[in-house]
C-alpha cells in the first residue's frame, strides 16, 4: 500500500515535470508590432475615431464625428463671379408679354414631357438709363447676370455687352450708311480684345421684306467669320393686335445651327446669344408692345392736330392782316377828304397811292415829280 502511493507520487511529479518541458517546446506566436504613439501637444488630447486620429486643444475627450457624405463644392462669393444662364437645349424660344409697361422677354425652354415649359431667363428694359439698355436676370434668385446697351442714336454705330460687373463682353458695330438707316446690315461682333469673333445677319426667312424693314422688327442670325451659321431667330408667330391696329410678334424660336465648341467667346454663350436675339425682338423699344404701339399712333395724332392748328392759325392771321390794310387806306382817304376841303389848291394833288402796312418807317407820300407846285397868288 505504501509501495502503490510512492509510485503514484513519482508518476506525478514525471508527468508534470514532462508537461512543463512540453508547454515550452510550443514555439512561441511572433508579437504584432505595437502602433507607434504619437505624442500629443501640450494642452491637446488625441482622440482616435475609426482609425483617424484627430487632436483637439484643450478640449475633452469626446466623439469626433467624422462626415461619411460626399464634399461639398466651395462656391465663390457673389461678388467674384456672375451667375450663369443654363444652356440652351433643342426647343428654346422668346415670348414678350403684350402689355407690360417696359419691354419684358421671357427666355424659354419647352418641356418634352408635356409639363409647363420652364424659365431659364429673364431680360427686361431699364427705365432710367439714357439709351436703351436690357438685363439678363436669373428667374429664381432675380440676379443680374449681364446686360444689352444699345446706342443713343444713329450716329452712333455701337453695341455693348457687359456682364454683372460692368466688364465689357462683346461689341458689335457697324458701317454709318444710307442703307443702315432703314435696315438691317451686317453687324461685326467683336470680343474684349478687339478681335473680330463673328457676324450678325437678317433673317431671310423670318424677316419680311420692304424698304423700311429696318423700322420693324428684324430677325437675325449669327454666323462666324468663316460664314458658318452658327445661331438664328426663327419661326415669329402671335403678332400682337389692338382693333384695328397690328403690332410686334410677340415669340420667336432660337435655334442651334452649330455645335462647334471651339467658337471663339462668346458667340455661343447662351447669356450673349439671348440679349442679342432678344434686342431685336424687342426692336430696340424700352416700353411693352401695347404702350409702344398705341404711344405710337398717339403721337402721329398729336403731330397732325399741332399741322391742323398751325393752318387755321396762318387763315386767321391774313384775314386779320387784311383788315388792318383795309382800315389803314380808309383812314388815309378820310384825311385826304379832310384836306381837300380846308385847302382847295390841294385838290390839284395827285392823290397818293397808300402804302403798305410794312412801310410805316417811310415818310415819302410820292415823287417830288408828281406833286404840282402851288399857283402863284
Amino acid at each position: 500500500m505504501i509501495a502503490m502511493s510512492k509510485s503514484l507520487v513519482l508518476l506525478a511529479a514525471f508527468g508534470s515535470k514532462a508537461l512543463g518541458q512540453g508547454v515550452a517546446a510550443v514555439p512561441a506566436v511572433a508579437a504584432v508590432p505595437a502602433v507607434p504613439a504619437v505624442a500629443a501637444a501640450p494642452g491637446s488630447t488625441l482622440v482616435d475615431v475609426g482609425g483617424l486620429t484627430v487632436t483637439t486643444q484643450g478640449e475633452t475627450e469626446t466623439p469626433v464625428n467624422v462626415p461619411t457624405s460626399a464634399p461639398v463644392i466651395v462656391v465663390p462669393p457673389s461678388d467674384v463671379l456672375c451667375p450663369e444662364m443654363t444652356a440652351f437645349g433643342v426647343d428654346t424660344y422668346m415670348h414678350m408679354p403684350a402689355w407690360s409697361f417696359l419691354r419684358v422677354v421671357h427666355v424659354m425652354q419647352k418641356n418634352p414631357l408635356g409639363a409647363a415649359d420652364s424659365k431659364i431667363g429673364t431680360i427686361t428694359a431699364k427705365l432710367g438709363s439714357w439709351s436703351t439698355e436690357f438685363e439678363l436676370k436669373d428667374p429664381i434668385n432675380n440676379e443680374l447676370i449681364a446686360k444689352f446697351v444699345n446706342s443713343p442714336g444713329f450716329w452712333e454705330t455701337s453695341q455693348k455687352v457687359y456682364d454683372c460687373k460692368d466688364n465689357e463682353i462683346a461689341t458689335i458695330s457697324w458701317k454709318l450708311t444710307g442703307e443702315s438707316t432703314i435696315r438691317y446690315t451686317e453687324h461685326k461682333v467683336f470680343d474684349p480684345a478687339g478681335n473680330h469673333i463673328a457676324d450678325l445677319h437678317e433673317e431671310d426667312k423670318a424677316t419680311p421684306k420692304g424698304f423700311f424693314s429696318g423700322f420693324t422688327q428684324t430677325f437675325i442670325y449669327l454666323r462666324d467669320t468663316g460664314g458658318k451659321a452658327l445661331a438664328s431667330m426663327r419661326h415669329p408667330e402671335e403678332g400682337f393686335k389692338f382693333l384695328m391696329l397690328k403690332g410686334d410678334k410677340l415669340t420667336a424660336s432660337i435655334e442651334m445651327l452649330s455645335l462647334d465648341m471651339l467658337a471663339p467667346k462668346p458667340s455661343m454663350d447662351p447669356e450673349f446669344l439671348s440679349l442679342v436675339f432678344a434686342n431685336n425682338l424687342a426692336n430696340g423699344n424700352r416700353f411693352g408692345p401695347g404702350l409702344s404701339l398705341i404711344g405710337f399712333f398717339v403721337v402721329i395724332f398729336f403731330m397732325l392736330g399741332c399741322c391742323f392748328v398751325m393752318c387755321c392759325s396762318s387763315k386767321k392771321a391774313q384775314v386779320a392782316a387784311s383788315k388792318a390794310q383795309e382800315k389803314v387806306i380808309e383812314e388815309k382817304e378820310g384825311l385826304l377828304a379832310t384836306r381837300v376841303n380846308s385847302d382847295p389848291a390841294a385838290g390839284d394833288k395827285v392823290p397818293v397811292q397808300g402804302r403798305s402796312m410794312f412801310a410805316c418807317c417811310s415818310r415819302r407820300a410820292g415823287e417830288a415829280s408828281e406833286v404840282k407846285a402851288p399857283a402863284p397868288k
